[in-house]
């Protein structure tokens, strides 16, 4: 089991779940999957992963559907952390640990432009 989440900052739509751990007694349908191309059980058992951008999807906290991550140009901030859920790091007495973090500058083709 991968024990880190993966979160970004995106620039207009704050905070969003890429990949969260789950533990062996999690119910399957209990499950909210932020994208089926990181899937918890492809993370059991790789560690690298190539995806295109189109296919990335992330999750807002509270919300029970996936989103398209890249919809908007500017820069995304990406961190892989203990845990991006304040009940639970109040709960253990943590603060949010950054394992690490990049940044992604991401601009609009011409032609999707608005």
């Amino acid at each position: 089991m991968r024990r880190h989440a993966l979160a970004v900052v995106t620039p207009t739509r704050g905070l969003l779940d890429v990949y969260s751990p789950y533990n062996e007694e999690t119910e399957e349908g209990d499950l909210l999957l932020p994208s089926d191309v990181i899937s918890w059980s492809r993370a059991r058992k790789q560690a690298r992963f190539v995806v295109r951008a189109d296919d990335l999807y992330a999750l807002r906290r509270g919300a029970d559907a996936p989103e398209v991550l890249f919809l908007e140009e500017g820069r995304y901030r990406f961190a892989l952390v203990n845990s991006i859920h304040p009940d639970l790091l109040r709960a253990n007495r943590a603060a949010v640990e950054v394992f690490a973090a990049c940044s992604v500058d991401w601009t609009l083709e011409p032609t999707t432009r608005k």
